[in-house]
């Protein structure tokens, strides 16, 4: 975009290692899929979508490094405001990610889903 920063300038990996900054909003996203089917070759497959803002990537990566994954490809996107980033996941030493990955993987971005409250009768 014009004015905007170009992708291959960015250093990824000291996202993954800087806290956002602390005016920045939490992460909330609106849904997230995770598959790790055998037709992304035994990698994980991990969409997310979100209302952008400041350390909404940052905040992904540390998340899926914590779980010990690394981004083998990577589709970034922010359209209206809104992201929908896309990554390959493998684990960190280029091997497919245990079940025990993905699971705990599914349970961190869980955390930054809103909750919401049960319908009364």
């Amino acid at each position: 975009m014009p004015g905007g920063s170009n992708p291959e300038t960015i250093d990824y990996v000291s996202l993954t290692q800087e806290s956002p900054p602390p005016f920045a909003p939490p992460l909330v996203l609106d849904g997230f899929d995770v598959d790790g089917s055998p037709e992304h070759g035994g990698f994980v497959y991990l969409e997310v979508r979100g209302p952008d803002r400041v350390g909404f990537l940052g905040t992904l990566l540390r998340i899926v490094s914590e779980r010990g994954l690394v981004p083998r490809e990577m589709w970034v996107a922010t359209r209206y405001g809104e992201a929908c980033d896309r990554f390959l996941l493998a684990a960190t030493d280029g091997a497919s990610p245990t079940d025990e990955q993905r699971q705990a993987l599914e349970a961190a971005l869980d955390a930054h889903r809103p909750r919401r409250e049960p319908l009364s009768a």
